[in-house]
């Protein structure tokens, strides 16, 4: 059984939703049963071994909300929307293939598809609830992608959906239309961070006392406010390319990009 504290908190959401979708059936009796808008969620734990160092997530259904863990196990709570008793509900399919775990959300096959749900079957959000592993790839379509204060590195892709990220390790953001908030919370980490959306806001917010590369371009607009350690090399109104701190130490690499880009640092207390 899954013990943790948000972990509860989105099951009592999930049941109030429920609750009142349900009290508003009752008393609107002209509705029919086969048609009503059902809202209804899937708990599910899967084991995971400890010779996992990668977890994939694919949702191109909904959201993909993550949270930390100590379990060794991955938790997961699917919100799903539908309409009618009889509609499709998703599957949670998980697999493990050497050092990498897979969690897909899938309809079966065949299933109806809906106006409502951009010609899907239906909506699924998903939570899922994770131990500190190195990486985590996450892929949606539509939907928001949110990870917070991960210890590992993290990739995430999206079509048109927002990407909230904060992480330890590499940020590694891609979505074609849709925002981007990232955050680098530790002022070293291995690998180097790409970061960008091509039509989209992108917000990006590095450690004050990091030793870094940046290179930042925008289509509209360039903001850069990352204090006195930033050094500029190259510098055009719509692009530049610098150092945070001494550019004689080997630094991590930050790529940026975006429509409007603003940098900002952080000051790790």
């Amino acid at each position: 059984m899954l013990r943790n504290r948000e972990l509860h908190t989105w099951l009592l959401f999930l049941s109030c939703v429920g609750l009142l979708s349900a009290c508003a059936g009752l008393k609107d009796k002209g509705v029919d049963a086969s048609t009503a808008f059902r809202i209804d969620s899937l708990r599910q734990e899967f084991v995971l071994p400890k010779t996992v160092s990668t977890l994939r997530i694919e949702n191109e259904f909904g959201e993909i909300n993550v949270r930390k863990m100590p379990k060794l196990s991955v938790g997961t709570i699917t919100a799903t929307q539908r309409f009618g008793a009889q509609a499709a509900l998703p599957e949670i399919n998980w697999f493990i293939e050497g050092h990498i775990a897979t969690l897909t959300v899938r309809y079966p096959d065949k299933a109806p598809a809906h106006d409502a749900f951009d010609g899907n079957p239906g909506r699924a959000d998903l939570a899922v609830y994770v131990p500190d592993l190195a990486h985590l790839a996450l892929a949606s379509n539509q939907g928001r992608i949110q990870v917070k204060r991960y210890s590992g590195s993290v990739t995430a892709k999206s079509t048109s959906g927002a990407l909230l990220i904060s992480a330890r390790g590499a940020l590694n953001l891609t979505t074609q239309s849709g925002d981007i908030l990232a955050m680098h919370i530790a002022p070293k980490w291995t690998g180097s961070s790409h970061i960008v959306s091509q039509s989209g806001l992108v917000n990006v917010v590095i450690p004050e006392l990091v030793t870094a590369q940046i290179d930042a371009s925008a289509s509209s607009t360039l903001d850069i406010q990352l204090g006195e350690r930033f050094s500029a090399t190259k510098a055009t109104d719509n692009s530049t390319s610098g150092y945070m701190g001494d550019p004689s130490v080997a630094a991590n690499r930050i790529f940026i990009s975006g429509r409007d880009v603003h940098l900002r640092k952080l000051v790790l207390l």
